[in-house]
């Protein structure tokens, strides 16, 4: 028997929503056990005719519940498998709040169409409740051949990795047949066990979802970034541009952008490109992240330019995280290019202080605060200057 242990995809961070959905599937599994084991087969039984989907008495708690039992371990584990492989993915890609969304969504959905298809096959089928997780996992399995169409999957025992694409459409084709099966043949009572119509009514949603959601999209310009690395250095900077264009949001996308005009010989596409992605960075909270891309801006393109505000940005960025001795240069830097404007007037009694409460450099303290006073006869920022000069000339 081949497991599928991995889908392709490297996840920096754990995926905590799928691994809490796992859990609590082997948890019920277990709760479920422990009653048998113990010989308490009746409370067993009544554990799935409560929370499990019976078509012919749906209740309005069932749809919600009925994908925490499974019939047996290979079922679960099955199920659980893929959640992992697929699940893990996706979880990064579009967060545990839209995932724990779908998963909950796809599960209700699922189950009620398979009770309506059981309720036509007798009374038999719409008395049997439905259980299992597979109309849920088969639609995560269906939302991520959409977004990560090019991933494969590997199996224990198999030398290579099968593309996802083609394992999810052998599973939809065998589901088909063998609901074709199950319809014209001499098992119809048996349709209400089996989770067929949930696979496909899984993958479709799932895949509807992903369309309306814009996942492929997503998926498409992601790939087209890590295509556009190789190649002659100009056609791989180009199709980075038009990447970037599609995803104007992605500060990481605009960071690889400055890097291949840099190879393409283009400083000063480089810099544009490395101002948007601190721009983006510092937007999005990442201010360690926007200062490191600043240092590295400032080894390649040691005379790059650097608008007022976005110095005066980074400055900040760098004081509110404890990095005061290089706030202090950013601000020195500021003052000494754009002298005249607001930010350089912000920027030097900024300097003042940091150089005055933080840096204890008492001297250059009051060097920059008399200089600021005597370049400036008025304005707002004059009096707390003073405020400032007043305290570094005090008697320590």
């Amino acid at each position: 028997m081949f497991i599928p242990y991995a889908s392709g995809r490297v996840v920096q961070r754990p995926p905590i929503c799928v691994a809490a959905i796992v859990l609590c599937h082997f948890l019920v599994f277990v709760a479920v056990g422990a009653a048998l084991a113990l010989g308490q087969s009746d409370r067993a039984v009544a554990l799935f005719a409560h929370f499990g989907l019976t078509p012919s008495s749906i209740r309005w708690h069932t749809p919600f519940t009925y994908f925490l039992l499974h019939e047996h371990v290979a079922h679960l584990t099955a199920n659980m498998l893929a959640l992992w492989v697929f699940g893990g993915p996706l979880e990064a890609a579009i967060g545990w709040r839209r995932l724990l969304a779908l998963y909950l969504i796809a599960a209700a959905a699922t189950g009620l169409a398979q009770a309506g298809l059981a309720g036509l096959h007798g009374a038999e089928a719409a008395q049997t409740p439905i259980v299992g997780a597979s109309g849920a996992v088969a639609a995560v399995a269906g939302v991520f051949v959409v977004r990560f169409y090019r991933s494969r999957v590997r199996f224990v025992g198999l030398p290579w990795a099968i593309p996802a694409i083609a394992l999810v459409g052998i599973g939809a084709l065998a589901d088909i047949v063998g609901a074709v099966c199950d319809a014209f043949g001499a098992q119809r009572g048996a349709v209400a066990l089996t989770a067929r119509w949930a696979h496909l009514g899984g993958f479709a949603l799932g895949m509807v979802w992903a369309q309306l959601q814009r996942l492929h999209r997503e998926g498409r310009d992601e790939y087209t970034l890590s295509d556009a690395v190789g190649g002659h250095p100009i056609a791989a900077a180009e199709r980075l541009a038009t990447a970037c264009a599609n995803r104007p949001e992605d500060a990481d996308a605009h960071a690889q952008l400055a890097r291949a005009w840099l190879a393409a010989g283009d400083p000063d596409r480089a810099a544009d490109a490395f101002h948007m992605a601190m721009r983006l960075m510092l937007r999005g909270g990442r201010r360690a992240n926007a200062i490191a891309l600043l240092d590295e801006m400032r080894s390649s393109i040691p005379d790059a330019p650097l608008p007022a505000s976005d110095q005066l940005a980074l400055a900040r960025a760098m004081e509110d995280i404890g990095q005061h001795a290089g706030a202090a240069e950013a601000y020195r830097r500021l003052v000494d290019r754009w002298r005249g404007t607001a930010e350089a007037t912000v920027a030097a009694v900024r300097l003042g202080e940091l150089l005055l409460r933080r840096l204890d450099r008492r001297d250059e303290a009051i060097e920059v605060l008399q200089r600021f006073l005597a370049e400036n006869p008025g304005g707002d920022a004059r009096s707390y200057a003073e405020r400032l000069l007043h305290e570094a000339q005090a008697p320590v």
